[in-house]
């Protein structure tokens, strides 16, 4: 008797719960993208780079070698092909290969004697995290009207996963941001002569050009002063607007970095 009335119970119960839940899965089998709303939002805040990723692993800043002085007085020439390691700053990490054609080891050695000043563009993840990355330079030595003439150029076309989809609209507060920067450089960090790069991702309302997040990703700095120089860049980009993303109705990402250096604030 009570094993019936328990039965009748269950199955009354039943009914009615799949009563409820019988909208919600027309609803959902009536439209198809209503999984997808989430990840197609999320496809539409493309992310911007401040650099030019064609810059990435390419450099930027070159002290040229100096012309070897045997091989000006004979009228040489050649080239050096060099393939790079580079760091997260843009520095040469390491040497992979330096070979000249026609073999000439004063040309390598006048190459070797100035990698080090080199400055590359340093290639980003779509979290704005900096990475190692392999680089290639051509150095081509000439004898010019007596003059040693030295040129630059790179052997591979720049490759990278993660491309701007557009231009960016551009920052309206830039130069009041790096003045920020410079003037409140963290106090501690400069009684000790410490320094920083902090890399950011930036989510940017297009309607106002305001931001609505800011999270800082990387800081090249030693673990001293991660702290301190994370919350003087949060407080630096706080105030920075951008111009209005015409036509987009959905938020935008940026990298942005604040280069804390002793002799000046650079933007990257």
């Amino acid at each position: 008797m009570h094993v019936t009335i328990l039965r009748r119970w269950f199955n009354c119960m039943t009914i009615v719960l799949i009563g409820l839940a019988l909208p919600y899965i027309a609803i959902a089998q009536s439209d198809p993208k209503t999984t997808a709303t989430g990840a197609a939002a999320e496809s539409q805040s493309e992310l911007f780079y401040d650099t030019d990723p064609k810059s990435w692993a390419r450099v930027l800043k070159i002290f040229p070698p100096t012309y070897p002085e045997e091989a000006l007085k004979n009228g040489v020439g050649g080239i050096v092909d060099i393939d790079l390691l580079i760091n997260t700053v843009g520095r040469v990490k390491d040497i992979r290969t330096i070979v000249s054609i026609p073999n000439n080891p004063a040309f390598e050695q006048a190459t070797r004697d100035v990698l080090r000043h080199w400055v590359f563009g340093v290639p980003l993840t779509n979290r704005c995290i900096r990475h190692d990355s392999f680089g290639d330079a051509r150095l081509t030595f000439e004898v010019k009207n007596g003059e040693g003439v030295i040129t630059l150029t790179h052997r591979e076309q720049p490759t990278s996963k993660m491309f701007p989809t557009g231009k960016a609209p551009k920052m309206l507060t830039r130069d009041d941001v790096a003045a920020h920067a410079k003037k409140y450089y963290p106090t501690t960090a400069r009684r000790v002569g410490l320094e920083a790069l902090v890399d950011m991702l930036l989510t940017i309302d297009p309607v106002t050009g305001e931001l609505i997040g800011t999270e800082v990703t990387n800081i090249e700095t030693p673990n001293a002063g991660k702290k301190m120089f994370s919350e003087a860049a949060l407080a630096s980009i706080r105030y920075a607007k951008f111009e209005p993303f015409e036509g987009r109705t959905t938020p935008w990402k940026k990298c942005f970095a604040i280069d804390y250096r002793l002799s000046g604030i650079d933007r990257k």
